[in-house]
């Protein structure tokens, strides 16, 4: 497994609150964010947006550990996932993040890309692969969030379903679902669906005849 690197975000202390306030930051560049953890009082900072927007930019995604240094104070957290966030309706700009300081020896709960690799063996016979679910959610330590859950469908036929209880974990990470849930399918053309019908309906018309055929000898 890839193990992660922690970008650095440099935050600064938030000496205003409001509306207004956190305007001023985002047409300075800056983004308004919220830091907080277990034993720790919740702060209110800002760092550099586009710094963020890189480092999120990564192969981990949403899933990017930081560490955050707060200038001028020499406090340092480690450890830091991306909590929650907010942004605008419209243009989907980043407008705030909360970020959580995850002690050492804790797990997450984060949510995991699934991607496929290899080629069914249904999509040879004229398939559809369909990946149902694009993520799950697993649990696991900071230092083990995996850039993504693979799945290997090259063995899957026509119609095949895999579940969620099919996919391989690595060690230290295990999903979290109450209930089982299909993954992937490989989908078979509509037609095939439409032939099966037509037979269907040869086989009532035949059974619809002999039916009337039986009727006639009685009524004779």
């Amino acid at each position: 497994m890839e193990a992660q690197t922690h970008p650095t975000l440099l935050a600064e202390r938030r000496t205003e609150s409001g509306k207004g306030s956190s305007r001023r930051l985002r047409a300075a560049g800056r983004l308004p964010v919220a830091c907080y953890g277990p034993g720790i009082d919740s702060m209110t900072l800002s760092i550099n947006r586009t710094t963020l927007l890189d480092a999120i930019d990564g192969p981990h995604g949403l899933n990017t550990v930081f560490q955050v240094d707060v200038e001028g104070e020499g406090l340092t957290f480690k450890n830091v996932v991306l909590h929650d966030y907010q942004v605008a309706p419209l243009s989907r700009a980043l407008l705030h993040a909360d970020f959580l300081v995850v002690p050492d020896g804790q797990p997450v709960e984060v949510k995991v890309p699934i991607v496929t690799t290899g080629r069914a063996k249904g999509e040879r016979s004229g398939g559809r692969l369909r990946l149902i679910a694009p993520e799950i959610k697993v649990r696991c330590s900071v230092l083990n969030i995996p850039v993504a859950i693979e799945l290997d469908v090259s063995p899957m036929g026509p119609n095949d379903v895999r579940m969620a209880s099919d996919l391989e974990f690595g060690e230290g990470v295990e999903p979290v679902y109450v209930t089982d849930f299909a993954v992937a399918r490989v989908m078979m053309p509509r037609q095939n669906v439409v032939g099966l019908d037509d037979v269907d309906e040869d086989e009532d018309e035949a059974a619809e005849g002999a039916a009337e055929g039986a009727a006639e000898g009685a009524e004779a």
